[in-house]
């Protein structure tokens, strides 16, 4: 025992699992001088704890969090999260994401985060965002400030309002610097490099400025990386960053054999019942009354993946409007929204069937067992989503009667995929075969983002070849084509008017149109696994794809419809569609070319 060194010592000890570490140490400081400090032993000395982790930090300092002091006997679901905030410089990061209902803890728990990172790393810059300018302002006003306030040591750190060192959106805190931005000013994202980022509501952030936001922690030394909101819809926001996690899901205890537990938001609501006037929680499956929610433990469904991940649903929370008699009321409350209901009350991710253009009944219906895949055609429609390293490609053919006809799907992946560079060769690239093969009468693509390329490809095929531009006005025609336009009608200032084939979707009447034809069986689809194409998949894996089950299918069930509310007081909104999951080419592909079948001999689809 003696030969030991404390290197040796301090090692095994490590290597021991986490509730023996404790033990080993106090056997071991029996014997030696610490070779390991733990909170335990720190404890018994009458020591300061090291602040390694966030549950060290806020539990050996008084804060007041919202002007109250908080009540840990009601948030024990949070003690894990402050536990697994380490900032331990051995380690190579942190990385946490947390799905959540709304006002059970989370930006508290991301304030203190913020605050001990500020204060653990000196001399750092570390990032705040939220989605808009006014939620900004308020969270570092109203809420981060007398956080930081309410304790003598951090707040003698802090400079007065308004002297040039404590701003709004820019707060010293010592030598380090904490910025509060949103996203919608993305270019305050860019000014510093960051040893860490917050993004809270991630469910109102656009994917492509978070990653941006991310890019300030590429050269971080110790970069920590974390992401919090209410759900939104599934394989989207938050949902999208948390299915990449090891998801911890909270299971409340009851009688079930094995010790399972059962998470009340997933089995709601079953997990409801009722004695006279009384709501309470039970067990469906063995049907033990649950007095409090937050006895149990988190356990991971998916343990191998890297980042820590945690769901916490308003079914946890004490809290008196989270009760389940209040969450019962909610949910049965016929003007209650049922999807911001699942969302931010259990944090769960959901699409009202009713805001669902297409689902996947609608595509099953729509197979025809004599209508296959076909690599010619005559007089066909084709539509055009292009992107920086690919083109989508939909072909559509005249059906019986007024339907029509998918004949083709295609991903062109190449550097040049409009081939203009071929063309120039005078060779034919991709799309001008399948223009020739499928005999296409219209072609209607993406004006934006590669604007001279999709140029060059429609000059090409004048007077075939429409690109397309979108109108917001709900006043607006859902489809214009720009060559039926009267010459008076026409703005000279209008940048498109140069080029005269052009068409004009209003985005949200086109989409309800095109989609919708699903819903009225008015498409003939060939079978989903009767196509296939060599392409890289959404893992980058490049392999054989099923073009109709893997892509074509969950793209057209990938828009909703949302009402956005513009003036809450007044009542009034606007309807809009959104994308929900990953971004639905296909669907854009296929909606231009049901605009441009329109244009089909004989008129085969009557454009409204």
């Amino acid at each position: 025992m003696s030969t030991l060194t404390h290197a040796e010592i301090r090692r095994r000890i490590l290597a021991l699992p986490g509730p023996l570490q404790e033990e080993a140490a106090l056997y071991y400081h029996r014997l030696y001088p610490p070779v390991i400090r733990t909170p335990r032993l720190h404890r018994a000395q009458g020591l300061r704890v090291p602040e390694t982790t966030l549950y060290d930090f806020v539990t050996q300092r008084h804060f007041l969090v919202d002007r109250q002091p908080f009540d840990w006997p009601k948030h024990q679901y949070l003690v894990p999260l402050y536990q697994d905030f380490v900032l331990d410089p051995p380690r190579e990061g942190l990385a946490l994401v947390l799905m959540k209902g709304a006002q059970i803890g989370a930006s508290v728990w991301a304030m203190l985060g913020l605050l001990f990172t500020a204060l653990k790393f000196p001399g750092t810059w570390s990032g705040y965002f939220l989605p808009d300018q006014n939620m900004t302002d308020i969270f570092s006003g109203a809420r981060f400030k007398p956080l930081i306030d309410s304790n003598a040591s951090t707040k003698a750190l802090l400079g007065n309002d308004g002297d040039g060192e404590n701003r709004k959106r820019l707060r010293n805190l010592g030598t380090s610097t904490i910025l509060f931005g949103y996203l919608g000013g993305v270019t305050s994202t860019e000014s510093a490099p960051l040893l860490s980022i917050f993004l809270d509501e991630v469910r109102r952030m656009d994917l492509a400025q978070m990653g941006l936001a991310e890019q300030r922690i590429s050269h971080s030394a110790y970069p920590i990386n974390v992401k919090l909101s209410t759900a939104g819809y599934p394989e989207s926001d938050i949902h999208y960053y948390f299915l990449r996690s090891d998801q911890h899901f909270f299971h409340t205890r009851c009688q079930c054999p094995g010790d399972e537990g059962i998470v009340l938001s997933e089995t709601w609501p079953e997990c409801i019942g009722m004695r006279g006037a009384e709501i309470f929680y039970r067990c469906p499956r063995c049907d033990m009354r649950i007095v409090n929610p937050q006895d149990g433990r988190y356990r991971a469904h998916a343990p191998s993946k890297p980042v820590r991940g945690y769901h916490i649903p308003q079914t946890l929370s004490l809290a008196p409007l989270h009760t389940p008699a209040k969450l019962w009321e909610r949910f049965t409350n016929p003007k209650e929204d049922r999807g911001e209901f699942y969302r931010s009350g259990l944090g769960r991710p959901y699409v009202d069937p009713e805001s669902q253009l297409v689902t996947e009944a609608d595509l099953k219906a729509c197979v025809t067992p004599d209508v296959q895949w076909e690599k010619n055609g005559t007089h066909c429609a084709m539509g055009i989503d292009q992107r920086s390293a690919w083109n989508d490609v939909v072909i559509l053919a005249p059906g019986r009667g007024q339907k029509l006809r998918l004949v083709h799907v295609e991903r062109i992946e190449s550097t040049d995929p409009f081939g203009n560079d071929m063309a120039a060769r005078g060779t034919r690239g991709r799309l001008d075969e399948l223009m020739h093969d499928y005999d296409v009468t219209c072609c209607v693509s993406d004006l934006n983002p590669n604007y001279t390329e999709a140029m060059k490809f429609s000059q090409r095929y004048v007077p075939r070849a429409f690109l397309v531009t979108y109108s917001s006005s709900e006043r607006a025609d859902m489809i214009a084509w720009r060559d039926r336009v009267r010459k008076k009608d026409q703005q000279p200032n209008e940048e498109e008017v140069k080029f005269k084939w052009i068409v004009t979707l209003q985005r949200y009447k086109m989409l309800d149109y095109a989609l919708g034809l699903f819903r009225q069986r008015q498409i003939e689809l060939p079978h989903p696994r009767g196509l296939t194409q060599t392409i890289r998949d959404d893992h980058g894996i490049l392999r054989p794809v099923f073009m109709g089950e893997e892509l074509f299918w969950p793209h057209m069930q990938r828009i909703v419809r949302q009402k956005h509310v513009m003036d809450e007081a007044q009542g009034t909104y606007r309807m809009e569609m959104v994308k929900v999951g990953a971004d639905p080419h296909l669907a854009f592909s296929f909606t231009y070319a049901v605009a441009a079948a329109s244009r089909l001999p004989g008129g085969r689809v009557v454009v409204l």
